[in-house]
């Protein structure tokens, strides 16, 4: 195995362990949906470094908005979240978006709640 492959398994690992201790929740008493609360986080599956978060006020308006998922990384990417993606959110389900292309590449991130 490559150390890339392994790099990738290790962040796609971490993405996973941030699912699943979220804190986000059905809002029928199964969870604290923590997006309308504390906003939402993201973890890019492929590069850890590029990362964004969002306050609750993004969540609880609901319309379409851009990103930048810079983080820590040299080179920058956008996401768009639409109304949809925010009605998902606040129903306590996971969203994955694309990136747009920079450097010739994407991502795909994952949003939670925070």
């Amino acid at each position: 195995m490559k150390r890339r492959d392994v790099l990738q398994v290790s962040a796609a690992t971490v993405v996973l362990g941030l699912l699943d201790c979220s804190g986000s929740g059905p809002p029928d008493g199964g969870g604290t949906n923590t997006c309308t609360t504390s906003g939402i986080k993201s973890g890019v599956i492929d590069d850890p470094a590029h990362s964004f978060t969002a306050p609750a006020a993004d969540v609880a308006a609901g319309v379409t908005k851009n990103y930048s998922i810079k983080g820590t990384q040299l080179h920058d990417h956008t996401i768009t979240l639409t109304a949809g993606h925010f009605a998902q959110l606040k129903n306590g389900t996971t969203v994955s978006v694309m990136s747009t292309v920079t450097n010739a590449h994407q991502h795909t991130v994952q949003v939670v709640c925070a």
